[in-house]
């Protein structure tokens, strides 16, 4: 992983995605869900951002904006300076080649009928890269790099395991030679010990072809192996980001914290030193006024039914936290039950 201060490679600045849900009722007004609500990070080249949160909360939608897989409702992406928001067909196929996405379920990426060695070559005949009879020498020496034998090359999808298919759609991203990739929940449907063996080629790839990853999930333990940085996200807000120690260590945000809480551990000798959440976020198409935690907050007091709280540098070094208290002091917790 990357320890070293490097340009942004993507940025995203007030990125804002909604959907349309129809109707209410049959006369009614249009309903709309912010899926992603005015959100700005950064991402250096070489790093690992990672971006947690609870299902629902819009991190595979992030993803997808950041791609430009999907049009963003409001605001902007820039790739390597260059503002792709908008781009044209012919400049979007080339930032194909530039932007990478790992899937969650890897049997549903691949085509059942082709066999993997096919599969592959196709994705070099589609960018129109190497020569056509170099095409497959190519494929299964990214197979190689990933850790599969030759033989691979002649099986079908439902030939392989789980994390057989996982490494087969981890080669088809790279293959192409992108600088930025999309993990998104890449080892959440593996067995743990398969888990450790992916995440682990993640990251020896990642250092052996100098790849930026944003990495998704909703396991805080594989967000705290993989990232360099960490952004927490709350029904479609960043509510904390900063570095891995720092959000970690001494989380600002309440959310955060609970998170934490929530994280099993190996025999734990103590109870959670932190307030737990309960109930289920709100409806993210009829949000509540202020804080948009503040329904679920242990440390919610009437600024936060009424303000919304700006993300601010709380702790120094780029740590930034969207809260109007100072959630990392755990005397709050009984000032403001």
């Amino acid at each position: 992983m990357s320890s070293s201060p490097a340009p942004p490679l993507v940025e995203a600045a007030s990125l804002t995605r909604n959907f349309d849900t129809g109707r209410g009722t049959l006369f009614g007004p249009k309903r709309y869900v912010r899926a992603v609500a005015g959100v700005d990070l950064a991402i250096a080249a070489g790093e690992t951002l990672g971006l947690v949160g609870e299902s629902g909360s819009g991190k595979s939608t992030i993803g997808r904006l950041l791609l430009c897989a999907l049009p963003a409702s409001s605001g902007q992406v820039r790739f390597d300076g260059e503002d792709v928001s908008h781009v044209g067909p012919a400049r979007w196929r080339a930032l194909r080649r530039e932007m990478q996405l790992i899937q969650q379920n890897p049997g549903t990426a691949l085509d059942p009928r082709m066999a993997i060695g096919d599969q592959l070559a196709e994705v070099l005949d589609i960018h129109d890269l190497e020569k056509p009879r170099d095409r497959r020498a190519a494929a299964m020496h990214m197979l190689h790099r990933v850790g599969l034998a030759a033989d691979v090359m002649q099986r079908f999808p439902h030939q392989l395991s789980g994390g057989q298919q996982q490494r087969i759609a981890i080669a088809r991203a790279l293959l192409v030679r992108p600088r930025f990739v999309v993990c998104d929940e890449p080892v959440s449907s593996l067995d743990l010990s398969v888990q450790a063996q992916v995440l682990n080629l993640l990251q020896d790839l990642q250092a052996e072809l100098g790849l930026t990853y944003l990495f998704i999930s909703h396991d805080l333990n594989v967000i705290r192996y993989m990232s360099d940085r960490i952004a927490v996200l709350y029904l479609g807000r960043i509510v904390e980001i900063g570095r891995r120690e720092q959000v970690l260590g001494r989380p600002l945000h309440p959310y955060t914290r609970a998170l934490l809480g929530a994280t099993p551990i190996p025999e734990p000798t103590a109870p959670p030193p932190t307030p737990q959440i309960s109930g289920e976020p709100p409806d993210p198409a009829s949000p509540p006024a202020g804080c948009h935690f503040h329904t679920r907050c242990p440390l919610a007091t009437k600024i936060c039914r009424t303000v919304e709280p700006a993300l601010r540098e709380n702790g120094g070094r780029g740590h930034q936290v969207s809260c109007h208290h100072d959630a990392g002091d755990n005397n709050l917790v009984g000032a403001c039950a």
